[in-house]
């Protein structure tokens, strides 16, 4: 009697309990419903109302029409028939039927006036009644779905909310308080909860029917969009997932598979129902049917049923949601299969079963990538469309990310094999069909070769690894040699000459693409095989030149100028002769592009050194003529784009042949590595000239003026330093001559800005002066002044090394000075002036110093008289020359 005197009370408070939540959630419900009721009833008393108004008002107008006799009006006298009164007809509504209407100007009789005149106002008050009607519609608000407060939106979808929720976790409850209390046995306690679930999912389908043949005492036009019928189907689901769960989870009632099976089912179950009973419901079950092997635990775990699994739930999800237009289930279905691709891969290395789980991955990848197509981006191949669609190129390209981590993974634990080619080969090929053959999907073409490029990297290295965790430190590391090369070459190489073709055959026969498009597929083409190659080169052990790699360039560069050749023969309309945005223009230009590409590549392959920088050198010059030639825009740019390679091959060696440069001043590797390309930018230069300065002409004429600059740089260190560019020693004699060479620098800048009007030139004149004037201050008063240290002035007593420190740097400062004279900004004149005189002044005490002592002329050999007189008449002189020069030239300076 005690135990049952407890579950009496259990069973009374749960009671309680529920009924408590039953009165919280109908209260605000009841209370919005009948509020929705009572203005839904006001409404109809206000039109009622109004139209008693008009029809009092109607009764009242006719009445006293009728009290109106006939002959009260006046008659007037008989006319004969010439002058019979003609009737006008008075206005009638549209709508009046045709025997109604009566004759527009026809001759009446007199006795007829007074009957006529009746009608007339008659029909006036026909239609005063019909604008007062009117006005009293246009203030009665319309019969129909009452606005709804927010306060009634957010009672009536809370109080679902909260309804739906407490019954599903009423039915785990339940469930959990039987198992826990011992009421009924394994087998009862799994039957219950999966009973009280079918009667939630079977009371929601039958309201469900009721409201849509509206015999429902509850509309199905709640606030909020929330129906009742999908809340209890929504509950039932979650109980029957917590029930199964529980039962296997928690307390072992049902094995890995009986409960792998039944939530799988429900989940199924509920995206399937999910088209009858709202969105809610299918995010529900996706969410749950994703998350069903995660929940079943095995000690065996065997990943080819969760790819079956996986498979079907994505698939109904797909179908739901192009049945439904529901873009977001679409969306993170393809978001769940993509993380069960990388669970499936991370799988690889971490077991045992290495090939049964790489298999598995690897048809995963292939399935959902199909899916992905055929959802996402098939659906745009018969529409007319020319703009991009951002499913159709983020998700199938972010499964081929998850195949190259599968690719990876099997690489790393020792998969590499038939199916590993499959799956490599199937993603690339099934990317550039797709980007190619529908184009709001066209960025899957740049996705598929960069696919490819990544593939060399991912091939698996010809040394094993020493243990699978290395797999993800590997892909950062050098570039290492390739297990079966031979093979990593072909299926590379032919991946991507199969991108190549498919992009440039749909832009030969895209005459009518749109620009992004055309250009997308151009620069793909061009870009994907020079690309492939080169990284193909850099796993190439590197004892020996690869010239098989050289040779394969030279094809592939013979190949883009087949290519460019076609595009230029494609008949065109007047308007692609003048747009470079045309698919023939766009083609011709980045296949060209492609061509000098090649060659580089090649060059870089073949050739070392200065050999190196001289053919690139003429490369550039060789595009500056095809663009200059063939008006080809893309071509400009290459220019510019080599001379950034070149630069930065002199800036990883700027001795240009290393160690073997020879010793010989001025005729040595450094004329040939620096000069070729000076001379050759500036060709281009010339070549790329036009009215208006674009940025490829300003980068060949910055690349012309920093090749010229840096080979007087180079030649005077190796010629001072005895060879070495790289002395860290610095001479008098080597600073002026650097000083003198950025002064001639900047009078040659100005005067080519005076001849055309370029910002290079103006811009290269301002910094060639100021770092003379910087550098000879600082280094030649200052540093290297032979009067402040002990250095010996190199040469003789007159002919010295004072001569060019300071004495030609006089000079060119006085002829930078007069050209910049309406030129160059007054500050840089009138410093260019200063350094001048200071330079000037600075040789004469200099020189005459040398006159006086040996070599060493440093202040600690002290100072004779004569020397002293010397200096007066010197500075004296010296005077009265730059005031004569100023007076005649007008310089106050």
């Amino acid at each position: 009697m005690f135990w049952w005197g407890i579950i009496v009370d259990e069973l009374f408070f749960t009671l309680l309990g529920l009924l408590a939540l039953i009165t919280l959630c109908l209260g605000p419900w009841a209370f919005f419903r009948t509020r929705s009721l009572r203005l839904k009833l006001a409404d109809v008393e206000t039109r009622l109302r109004a139209s008693e108004t008009v029809q009092k008002m109607l009764e009242l107008r006719f009445l006293r029409l009728a009290e109106t006799p006939i002959e009260s009006a006046p008659s007037p006298p008989a006319p004969d028939a010439a002058s019979a009164p003609v009737a006008k007809a008075p206005p009638v509504p549209e709508n009046a039927p045709e025997a109604d209407v009566p004759e527009a100007e026809t001759p009446v009789p007199a006795a007829a006036s007074a009957s006529k005149a009746r009608e007339e106002a008659i029909r006036a008050a026909q239609a005063e009644v019909a604008a007062v009607a009117g006005q009293t519609a246009s203030i009665t608000p319309p019969l129909g779905k009452p606005s709804r407060s927010w306060e009634e939106l957010l009672g009536a979808r809370w109080a679902i909310i909260v309804g739906g929720i407490a019954l599903a976790f009423g039915l785990i409850l339940i469930v959990k308080l039987s198992i826990e209390k011992g009421y009924f046995g394994p087998a009862a306690r799994l039957l219950i909860g999966l009973t009280a679930s079918i009667l939630l999912v079977a009371a929601g389908e039958w309201l469900r029917r009721r409201e849509a043949q509206g015999k429902s005492p509850v509309s199905a036009d709640l606030p909020g969009g929330i129906a009742i019928s999908g809340v209890l189907t929504a509950a039932g689901t979650v109980g029957a997932f917590g029930a199964t769960y529980a039962a296997h989870a928690l307390y072992g009632l049902i094995g890995p598979a009986p409960a792998f099976l039944a939530l799988g089912a429900t989940g199924i179950a509920a995206i399937i129902a999910a088209a009858l009973h709202g969105p809610a419901l299918a995010a529900l079950g996706l969410v749950g049917a994703f998350a069903t092997p995660l929940l079943v635990s095995s000690n065996a775990p065997n990943p080819w049923p969760v790819l079956v699994y996986i498979g079907v739930v994505a698939a109904a999800a797909y179908w739901l949601a192009r049945t439904r237009l529901w873009l977001w289930l679409a969306r993170a279905s393809a978001i769940g299969g993509g993380l069960w691709a990388l669970a499936l891969a991370s799988e690889i290395s971490a077991t045992g079963r290495g090939p049964e789980f790489f298999a598995a991955s690897a048809l995963h990848v292939l399935l959902h990538l199909g899916l992905a197509l055929f959802v996402f981006a098939w659906p745009y191949a018969k529409l007319p469309l020319k703009t991009l669609s951002r499913e159709a190129n983020i998700v199938p390209a972010g499964f081929a990310l998850a195949g190259l981590l599968v690719l990876q993974s099997g690489a790393a634990s020792g998969q590499f094999g038939t199916l590993w080619l499959i799956l490599a080969v199937a993603i690339a090929a099934a990317l550039a069909v797709a980007g190619t053959m529908i184009l709001p999907a066209a960025y899957l073409v740049p996705a598929a070769g960069v696919f490819v490029a990544i593939l060399t990297r991912v091939w698996p290295r010809r040394v094993e690894l020493a243990a699978p965790g290395d797999a993800i430190e590997s892909f950062f590391t050098l570039w290492v040699e390739p297990a079966s090369p031979l093979a990593l070459a072909g299926i590379a190489g032919l991946l991507a000459l199969g991108v190549f073709a498919l992009a440039a055959d749909r832009l030969r026969k895209g005459a009518d693409l749109p620009v992004w498009a055309a250009i997308t597929y151009a620069a793909t083409a061009a870009a994907t095989p020079v690309v492939v190659l080169g990284l193909l080169w850099l796993r190439v052990p590197k004892t020996t030149v690869a010239y098989e790699y050289a040779a394969a360039a030279g094809a592939l560069a013979a190949l883009f100028i087949v290519a460019a050749t076609t595009f230029r023969n494609l008949p065109k309309s007047p308007w692609a002769e003048q747009h470079w945005t045309s698919p023939a223009k766009l083609g011709l230009g980045f296949f060209a592009t492609g061509a000098l590409a090649s060659l580089a590549l090649g060059f870089t392959i073949a050739l070392e050194g200065g050999n190196l920088t001289v053919a690139l050198a003429l490369m550039a010059l060789g595009a500056a003529w095809i663009a200059a030639r063939e008006d080809i825009p893309v071509l400009r740019w290459c220019v510019a784009v080599v001379g950034g390679i070149i630069a930065l091959r002199m800036a990883w060696d700027p001795r240009i042949v290393g160690d073997a440069l020879s010793k010989t001043p001025i005729f040595n590797w450094l004329l040939v590595g620096y000069g070729v390309p000076a001379l050759a930018f500036a060709a281009s230069a010339k070549l790329l000239d036009r009215e208006e300065e674009d940025i490829p002409l300003q980068c060949a004429q910055a690349l012309a003026i920093l090749f010229a600059a840096l080979l007087c740089f180079f030649e005077i260190r190796h010629a001072i330093n005895g060879g070495d560019p790289f002395s860290k020693a610095s001479r008098l004699t080597e600073m002026g001559l650097q000083m003198s060479m950025a002064l001639t620098f900047a009078i040659g800048t100005t005067l080519l800005a005076a001849a055309r009007k370029s910002i290079v030139f103006s811009t290269a004149a301002l910094i060639f002066g100021v770092a003379a004037m910087v550098f000879g201050s600082f280094g030649l008063l200052l540093y290297l002044n032979p009067l402040f240290n002990h250095l010996p002035v190199d040469g003789g007593t007159v002919i010295n090394a004072l001569l060019l420190a300071y004495a030609l740097p006089a000079i060119l400062a006085t002829v930078l000075a007069r050209l910049s004279i309406g030129r160059r900004p007054e500050p840089y004149r009138i410093g260019a002036a200063v350094l001048a005189i200071v330079f000037a002044f600075s040789y004469l005490n200099l020189q005459t110093r040398r006159f006086f002592h040996e070599q060493t002329i440093s202040m600690p050999t002290g100072f004779t008289d004569v020397e002293i007189y010397t200096y007066s008449a010197i500075w004296l002189g010296l005077g009265l020359i730059l005031l004569a020069y100023g007076v005649v030239m007008r310089s106050r300076e």
